[in-house]
């Protein structure tokens, strides 16, 4: 690859959902972008993004210090518009030559002169490849501590990704929305990509998606990397990662409640992200549906819903989940819900654990003034805006 974009600027393309990507970069030819353009003006919305977003201000606009560029800046300008979408730079690049590194508004090196893990480099566009989801957390592990490691962690192998596009982006994927008079029109499913709207039809900046890593992957990344800064990080995270997590409230909850307590957490363990449950034909009949999906589930038969307000904010879903509760009861399965604002304060959020050990036949010891520095710590990186969780 002639240049490889890398570390922060991977990450920030990582979340940018495939209907984006076409949006901004999709060829005429392309099904998808010939349906979307009966909604949306697709060579304004591209003016649009040349003209406003930063990263494509920094690299568009002439100025004395951008007549005269490297070879490298202009083979990038190609995906420019693309990353733009999510990053507003510089870009930051993988290199592997002491002699290469070179600062710029442009770009930000990064120097790796060992041997490139196998598949950690992915074509994004002709010869601008960049890197892989778990190199990138490789490369962000040998900067950040555990705790942040393991929150990245938790979304490129969760469900998720936190993406708050730029405002002409928005706008047009808003046109896509269902409205009265068109309700069947809707923002095409890439991939397994779809947005979470909220209640008054605005587009959120949680999208659900695949994991596009699996915790055995990164085991072997960090095997293979041992002499790495941010291997033995990036080993942690993939023992301690709950996969399938399905957003950035179930993560931080998981984290406060299942770290061992010399680590901050409440050593309440054993439980899983997003447990398919299948329903028995009473439960079935109660729920309307044939399975349902536990937040944090735990084997003794407790499910523990994370009641966002983005999901659970209308009658119709309020419904539904006392519907489902139901069903699960009728199953011997105990529904606890619980709220940010609940983990949020530390002594409402000690009620809960306790209320949680009690319904697993467990009791809290006191935690000892060192554990409760460790929880004071781990409050503090966990309870953050989950957007700025890569900017180590």
């Amino acid at each position: 690859m002639e240049a490889t974009i890398c570390d922060i600027s991977a990450f920030d393309y990582w979340r940018i959902p495939p209907v984006v990507q076409i949006l901004i970069a999709g060829e005429e030819d392309d099904t998808t972008l010939q349906k979307m353009s009966e909604d949306i003006d697709i060579a304004t919305l591209r003016s649009g993004i040349i003209d406003q977003l930063p990263l494509c201000q920094t690299f568009f606009k002439k100025s004395p210090r951008t007549r005269s560029v490297s070879e490298l800046t202009r083979t990038l300008a190609q995906v420019v518009p693309l990353l733009a979408a999510n990053h507003e730079g510089p870009i930051d690049i993988l290199l592997t030559k002491q002699s290469q590194r070179h600062s710029s508004i442009f770009l930000k090196p990064h120097l790796w002169q060992k041997q490139l893990p196998e598949g950690g480099i992915m074509s994004l566009f002709g010869d601008i490849g960049i890197a892989s989801p778990a190199f990138t957390l490789l490369e962000l592990a040998a900067r950040a501590n555990d705790i942040q490691t393991l929150m990245m962690a938790s979304e490129i192998c969760g469900s998720f990704a936190v993406y708050n596009p730029r405002s002409l982006i928005r706008e047009a994927l808003e046109k896509l929305l269902p409205t009265k008079q068109n309700p069947k029109r809707h923002i095409p499913i890439i991939g397994g990509w779809r947005p979470f709207v909220d209640s008054k039809g605005h587009l959120s900046s949680l999208w659900q998606r695949p994991p596009l890593v699996h915790p055995c992957d990164l085991a072997v990344l960090a095997e293979r990397s041992e002499s790495r800064r941010g291997a033995a990080c990036l080993k942690l995270a993939s023992e301690l990662v709950k996969e399938s997590a399905a957003s950035p409230f179930e993560v931080q909850t998981a984290l406060l409640l299942g770290l061992p307590r010399r680590c901050g957490g409440q050593g309440l363990d054993g439980f899983v992200c997003n447990k398919r449950i299948d329903l028995t034909h009473r439960a079935t009949l109660l729920a309307e549906k044939r399975h349902c999906y536990c937040d944090l589930f735990w084997e003794e038969g407790l499910d523990l819903e994370c009641q966002s307000t983005l999901v659970h904010q209308n009658a119709e879903s309020y419904l539904e989940d006392s519907e489902r509760a139901l069903a699960l009861e009728s199953m011997g399965i105990k529904v606890l819900p619980i709220t940010f604002d609940q983990i949020s304060s530390r002594e409402r959020f000690d009620a809960v654990s306790q209320l949680i050990a009690a319904t697993l036949g467990l009791k809290l010891p006191k935690k000892t003034p060192r554990q409760q520095s460790q929880e004071l710590e781990l409050r503090r990186q966990v309870l953050i805006d989950w957007e700025t969780v890569h900017l180590v």
